[in-house]
């Protein structure tokens, strides 16, 4: 196996993954090419992106498969595989690794003493974990530590339900504080956590639903800076031109060519989408739909229309620019101008060949993934996950947000049945909720600041582990309302546990 370091030696450019105290931490820039030959970088991640690494630079950390020679995101391989590499151990990617296609197929042994490993040494990139925004958790997929801040760079579940008046990038840094992961078998870790509401990996729409179901893909600020730019041009297509005024675009000159006709929706249908995941489609859909006029009363005049197709040749256009400048016909001296309608129209046709096409690379939608084998973890109950998987989530914390329930609908085999009342190690008590007289003094006295409440909590620290951490979450919830309320007014009944209220 070879990673790619972040500051490489001229002579070296790999390095053991367990010569780091987070294997990662050393994965954020590619090998330098040598001047005297011509180096491979062949990159073939699963998540789609493909070509020469040195054209493409990808940000994130990058590791060699022993078996195809093909370089892929570390985060991209299934459950933090990639992380946990052992010095010259050898490393087989996804697509040549056929022991891999179950991706929850984690061995019971390591399963049952994870919660014995520190936290910081189980987050992995590639695995799943629950970041705290606000007063709540909710999942992302770990990308790439940054050892110099002690943070993680995380991708946000995209269907995260975040709060309106609290959005959140979907790719940010999180610090480790703010991190916990399945917390497995760890019952009084798990009491203490409240969830944010989200939708649940079984209950994600794939292919064509994801796209016509766009409303639920939030777009990544990456989109809006490479669309914004030809926002006046995507909402001219959206009013249906005429075809001779829009021949000095790939688009007008195709339907020209075709001898397309307005629809019955009152579009001109192209069902070209290149390579472009159905994630990727969807994202640039709902940036449509945000950002051009009209786009939110005509959408069967849009959605796998003119206006979509020019929109995803644009996004074409960007990701494979590096690879179409190496083109022989590239105008490398003429106009900027002349460039970029040669970076456009090569972009299309790249549309029209790859759509449908099978590839060597099978696109993967890895955050999906990540989240079904994670949550897996977060709700299986059975005698491995022991008292901690039998409902623990947030008992002695409060609602989750929106008084979401999260257990319902979840997938029947995660209920293995193998736990009973009559168990050596079942607890009559595990499913009661844990009250505070804590809450109670708050209550009687609603207009205490969170600073006096801190104080307080300092008596309960000695308390059980269950207890302490909720109050340390506790006061980080309260510190965030008081900032946003300085009046202290601590009253409303919604941010208290029910065993307070009652």
């Amino acid at each position: 196996m070879l990673f790619v370091d972040s500051d490489p030696e001229p002579e070296e450019t790999s390095a053991p993954a367990n010569d780091l105290e987070h294997p990662d931490d050393h994965t954020s820039g590619i090998p330098p090419l040598p001047s005297s030959q011509v180096s491979e970088y062949a990159v073939a991640c699963r998540c789609g992106m493909t070509g020469n690494g040195y054209d493409l630079q990808p940000e994130e950390g990058m590791i060699k498969c022993d078996e195809c020679d093909n370089w892929s995101h570390i985060a991209c391989q299934r459950n933090g595989r990639a992380s946990n590499l052992r010095s010259r151990e050898k490393f087989v990617c996804d697509h040549c690794n056929i022991d891999e296609l179950v991706p929850w197929r984690t061995p019971a042994s390591r399963r049952e003493k994870g919660s014995k490993v520190p936290l910081a040494k189980r987050l992995l990139a590639g695995k799943g974990a629950l970041a705290r925004h606000g007063k709540f958790w909710y999942p992302v997929r770990l990308i790439r530590f940054h050892g110099e801040t002690d943070a993680w760079q995380v991708r946000w579940w995209r269907g995260c339900g975040f709060p309106p008046d609290r959005p959140v990038d979907l790719q940010s840094l999180v610090p480790t504080a703010d991190l916990v992961d399945e917390l497995w078998q760890d019952r009084a870790g798990r009491r203490a956590v409240r969830f944010g509401q989200w939708t649940h990996a079984h209950d994600v729409p794939v292919g064509e639903d994801i796209i016509y179901s766009f409303h639920d893909t939030p777009y990544p600020s990456e989109t809006d800076t490479i669309l914004a730019p030809h926002k006046s041009t995507i909402q001219h297509l959206i009013s249906v031109p005429r075809l001779e005024d829009i021949q000095h675009l790939p688009v007008g000159r195709h339907l020209q060519q075709q001898g397309r006709k307005v629809s019955l929706t009152g579009g001109y249908t192209v069902k070209y989408c290149g390579d472009l995941t159905a994630v990727q489609q969807a994202q640039v859909a709902h940036w449509i739909f945000d950002n051009i006029e009209e786009a939110r009363e005509t959408v069967v005049q849009w959605l796998g229309c003119a206006p979509f197709a020019h929109a995803l040749s644009i996004m074409l256009a960007h990701h494979k620019r590096s690879i179409l400048e190496a083109d022989a016909d590239y105008p490398r001296d003429g106009t900027m101008e002349a460039q970029d309608e040669f970076i456009l129209d090569t972009a299309w046709m790249t549309l029209l060949k790859e759509t449908g096409s099978s590839t060597d690379v099978i696109h993967t939608d890895v955050d999906l993934e990540c989240l079904s084998v994670f949550e897996h973890r977060l709700f299986e109950k059975s005698a491995r996950s022991g008292s901690a998987g039998n409902y623990q989530w947030g008992l002695d914390a409060g609602n989750h947000q929106d008084d979401w329930d999260p257990y319902a609908g979840l997938l029947s085999h995660w209920n293995h049945e193998d736990r009973n009342e009559g168990d050596p190690d079942y607890d009559e008590n595990e499913l009661e909720v844990l009250c505070f007289p804590l809450f109670e003094t708050v209550l009687v006295n609603n207009q205490r600041s969170a600073g006096q409440i801190s104080a307080t909590a300092t008596m309960w620290l000695l308390a059980p582990m269950s207890t302490s951490f909720l109050v340390a979450n506790l006061c980080h919830d309260l510190e965030s309302d008081s900032k946003q309320n300085p009046m202290g007014n601590l009253e409303s009944e919604e941010r208290w546990p029910d065993c307070v209220l009652r």
